[in-house]
């Protein structure tokens, strides 16, 4: 077998390992008929030709797969899947509202220092809402993983702007 036939060979092949099982068999029947081709740069075109079709039936049934996928995914599942997720990020904005609550309180409060106002900021607004969803997203993960996504999304959300504000005020 020469250079050029066995080189038509392998890309077929390679195309044939790499395209959707429906497709298999068909590549497997376009190497087999590439046997039968009489001269070298026949079977090259012959390969190139099988390549390419191949490639275009492939590129059709793996967007067939992906439409009925987009098609599984419909409104009553989404909405089905939101709610947990925005109870979480409820119950997250709660949490942050009781410790805002705490720390007003403590601002108000005559026995509080003043000079401690930044350290109580920092501690009851960031550190300590943060502390409470990493514990909480860490023993809802497996049970209720879509509630501990909302939370997960609002402390994320706090701590960039926990970033950015700090950030800005230094």
């Amino acid at each position: 077998m020469s250079l050029i036939r066995r080189t038509a060979s392998r890309w077929l092949g390679a195309m044939i390992r790499y395209s959707p099982v429906q497709c298999q068999d068909w590549g497997h029947a376009m190497l087999r008929e590439s046997d039968f081709v009489e001269s070298n740069w026949s079977a090259l075109r012959w390969a190139l030709g099988s390549m390419a079709a191949l490639c275009r039936y492939s590129i059709s049934v793996e967007l067939n797969a992906l439409d009925r996928k987009c098609r599984e995914l419909s409104v009553k599942r989404i909405v089905r899947g939101l709610r947990p997720l925005l109870s979480g990020v409820a119950v997250a904005l709660i949490f942050l509202s009781i410790c805002i609550a705490a720390f007003s309180a403590l601002l108000h409060a005559s026995w509080f220092d003043q000079a401690q106002q930044r350290l109580a900021d920092r501690v009851l607004i960031v550190a300590v809402p943060e502390t409470a969803y990493l514990a909480g997203v860490m023993a809802l993960w497996r049970r209720r993983k879509t509630f501990a996504v909302g939370i997960l999304s609002s402390g994320v959300l706090l701590i960039v702007h926990a970033i950015v504000h700090f950030a800005s005020h230094m």
